[in-house]
This record gives structure tokens, sequence and C-alpha cells, in this order.
């Protein structure tokens, strides 16, 4: 199927004959499909899956020059497209938009080694799951790939406002915006939601940056040994109404962060700019910096509890803020943590623990580094061990 300066609009696929997908286009079975110059994909309708295209069986569809899917419904998957069993879609300066999914992937839903690659200014913005995936829902090992490109303004009432990853998903974000998206308040991971051993990479200059979590991880949120990589890049602005402004990590998630930047986030509980918890670590090296975050509890710059671990290294954690305990970094339930070779400068904490608090058999350990200029309106203006913690200089 060959689309040039066309459209195809307020097409229904029904729910007879066991269920039919592809509002607007169908693809199946190694078929092929090329949308372009200007052409839209607009207010089709599906009572399953793909409200404005579904793929399968390998097929494949190319979005390029200007071309928009917007305003689709689905009420399965994938308001915009769905792609499954292999299946492949580029879309490149264009735009999904408006559509809406009453379970996941409001924009794409990509399943079951299918993969999406989004390339040359385009956008996926504006549209709404009911489920998890405001703009894209990732799952069963398919792959996401987003270059030089925006995932904005879309909203899930569960995880991944922006982007959602699940069950051996893979997300790669370079030179890209995941910003302004929110998860309501059935999940987290306003801007980024990885789950059941997912890996995203953000790289290249890409910021994670003024979404919303009304639960954890504002800007992103990981579970269940899922992974996120982040190196010469930002995540910044955002806010959670629980724990983990920046990122909130889980049940042995890793994050690691690389001459990047944690700044500007808040959350309403613990963990400003990170929340580390139940066994999951946070490695941070680089010349990276976790700065002006701010908790209503503990941990303005970080927060690590349940065996969580955290590493610095060659880093900064400044001008942080706790209306509780740890100005800079807050540890607690046998949390690790170790710093060499950093400064721990200028933050503050209401309570104790100015630059770090440790308490209920935290360790903490101090090599080659400086923790100066932090404040605390109670006890240990720099360091504050209590409750069996343990502190080595």
């Amino acid at each position: 199927v060959s689309l040039a300066s066309s459209i195809v609009h307020a097409n229904v696929a029904h729910s007879g004959g066991g269920g039919g997908g592809g509002g607007g286009l169908s693809l199946l079975a190694n078929a092929r499909a090329a949308v372009a110059e200007g052409s839209q994909v607009a207010n089709n309708t599906s009572w399953r899956v793909g409200g404005g295209v579904e793929l399968w069986g390998n097929a494949t569809l190319n979005i390029t020059g200007r071309c928009s899917v917007h305003g689709n419904a689905a009420n399965d998957s994938g308001g915009g497209v769905f792609a499954g069993e292999g299946a492949v879609v580029s879309i490149t300066d264009s735009s999904v938009s408006g559509n809406m999914a009453n379970i996941t992937g409001g924009g794409l839903c990509i399943w079951g080694n299918a993969a999406v690659n989004i390339t040359g200014a385009s956008s996926i913005h504006g549209n709404t799951a009911n489920a998890s995936g405001g703009g894209v829902y990732a799952g069963n090992g398919a792959s996401v790939s987003i270059a030089g490109s925006s995932v904005h303004g879309n909203a899930a009432n569960n995880s991944g406002g922006g982007v959602c990853a699940d069950d051996n998903a893979t997300v790669s974000l370079a030179s890209s915006i995941v910003h302004a998206n929110v998860a309501h308040s059935g999940g987290g991971g306003g801007g980024l939601s990885l789950l059941a051993n997912a890996r995203a990479d953000v790289a290249a200059g890409s910021q994670v940056g003024n979404n919303t979590s009304w639960r954890v991880g504002g800007g992103a949120e990981l579970w269940g040994n899922a992974t996120l990589n982040i190196s010469s890049s930002s995540v910044t602005g955002n806010t959670a109404n629980g724990s983990g402004g920046g990122e909130f990590a889980g049940e042995k998630a890793v994050v690691s962060i690389t001459d990047s930047s944690v700044s500007g986030n808040m959350a309403n509980s613990t963990g400003g700019g990170l929340c580390i918890w139940g066994n999951a670590a946070v490695n941070i090296t680089g010349a990276s910096s976790i700065h002006g975050n701010t908790a209503n509890a503990s941990g303005g710059g970080v927060y690590a509890g349940n065996g969580a671990s955290v590493s610095i290294a060659g880093s900064s954690m400044s001008g942080n803020m706790a209306n509780s305990t740890g100005g800079g970094l807050s540890l607690w339930g046998n949390a690790t943590l170790n710093i060499s070779s950093s400064s721990v400068t200028g933050n503050t904490a209401n309570d104790s623990g100015g630059g770090v608090y440790t308490a209920d058999a935290a360790v903490v350990a101090i090599v080659d580094s400086n923790v100066t200029g932090n404040a605390a309106n109670v006890s240990g203006g720099g360091v504050c061990a209590d409750d069996t913690a343990t502190v080595s200089l």
C-alpha cells in the first residue's frame, strides 16, 4: 500500500468475526505500507487493537515526510498504531498525536519482538492510555528507538505517562526529549516506566524533564530487575507525589548515571532527586551532578533504604534540600553508600544530617572526598549517624 498526500479518515474495524483491528489500515503477513508526503491516518476506530493502524506477522509500515497519525481510538491497545509479531514501524519527520487506547499504548503499542524507529524531529504527543504507556507501550521483547525526536504531553492512568517498557522490552533515546508527560494516580513513572527486566538507554544530550507522577518516579520508575543507563543527558524538573522526584528504583533495579545531571526535581515524600529501594542500586560517575532537588520528607538528593546501594565516584551532590533528614543523602534499613573523589556541598536538612544522614544499620564510606558547607537545623551539619549506623572516613 502506498499513500501520498492522501487521507485515511473515519473508518471503523468492528468487533465481529472474533474481533478485528486496524481502524484505518491493517497490515498482515509480510504486507508493507508507505505513508508519505503529508498523508494523514485520522479519526479511525478499532474495537480491538490499532485505532489507526495494526501490523502483524513481519509487516512493515513507513511513515515519512510531515505525515500524521492523529485522533484515532482503540478499544484495546495501540490508539494510533499497534505492531506485533516481528512487525517494524519507521516514523520520520512525522507525528503521532491525540490518539487514545483503552488499555496500553495511547500513541503506539509495540509487542512481541516488534520494533519502532522514530527519527527526524518526529513527535509523539497528546496521546492517552487508560492503562500504561500514554505515548508508547513496549512489551514482550519489543524495541523502541527514538533519535532527535520528542515524546511530550502524553498521559497514562497507570504507568509510564510518556513511555512504558515491560517484559524484556528495550528503549533507546538519543538527542531526544521526554517532556511534560503524566502518570496519573494508578501508577508511576511520569516520563518513563521500566518493568520486568526492561532496559532503557538515555544518551547524547537527551532530557527527561518536567514530567509528573502521582505515585513514584516523576521522571522515571524502575521495578523488577529493570535497567536505566543515563549518559551525557539530564533528568530535570520532574515531580512525584510519592517518592523519587527524578527517579525511583525498586526490586533489584539498577540505575547508572554517567556525565549527566539530576537537578531541580521534587518529591512530596522521600528522594527529591532519586529514591533507591529494595536491593536496587545506583552508580553515579563521570563528573555527574545531583543538585537543586527537594524532598518534603528525607533525602533531598538521594534516599536509599531496605538494602539499596549507592555509589558516587568523581561526582557532586550539591544544593539539595530535605524537610526531614539528609539534605544531600539519607540512608536507612541496611542501605550502603560509597563516596569517592566526590563532593557533598551546600545541602540543607530541616532535621538532621545536612550533607548525609544514616540510620538503622546503614553503612557509609567516604574516601578522598569533601563534605563541606552543609547545614542541619538539628544534628550533624555535615554527617549525622544514628541508630546502629556505621560511618568510615
